[in-house]
């Protein structure tokens, strides 16, 4: 019966079953990465729903920077007081992204600047947390 299994026969089979035990292992130790990288496709339809309720928030401030500013500002105060000591650097980090994004239309405006002071001073106050100028500035990022 072995006489019947020509060499290149073994070699594809070898191959594979090669092939198949490694995408177990990748499953197996990295099927989170596997689910973001397939999820990373969702954000993008996302991002029309995020633009839309970005024109919808900067109507609502009448096309007026500073008072979206003061807005951002009171969400925030608001946010670090709801959240005091409950969370951690990482899950507060997190929370403050999301509020972010849905004020995008103020990154790298004037207003900005405060805005980060204010997260950083908020933080401080409330939850006990310290963030650095670099931290505050990369949760525009998301």
């Amino acid at each position: 019966m072995l006489q019947s299994i020509s060499w290149p026969t073994y070699f594809t089979a070898c191959a594979i079953l090669l092939a198949l035990y490694y995408c177990g292992i990748l499953f197996l130790y990295y099927r989170q990465d596997i689910a973001l990288l397939f999820r990373q496709q969702i954000p993008f339809r996302k991002q029309e729903a995020f633009a839309s309720s970005n024109q919808t928030v900067l109507s609502q401030a009448g096309n007026d920077i500073d008072a979206l500013g003061e807005s951002l500002k009171d969400e925030v105060r608001a946010f670090a007081a709801s959240a005091g000591n409950q969370y951690n650097k990482t899950e507060l980090q997190y929370g403050l992204q999301l509020l972010l994004k849905k004020y995008a239309v103020l990154k790298n405006s004037e207003v900005q600047t405060d805005i980060t002071k204010t997260i950083i001073s908020e933080c401080e106050n409330n939850c006990s947390i310290v963030l650095s100028d670099e931290e505050a500035g990369m949760l525009w990022n998301g």
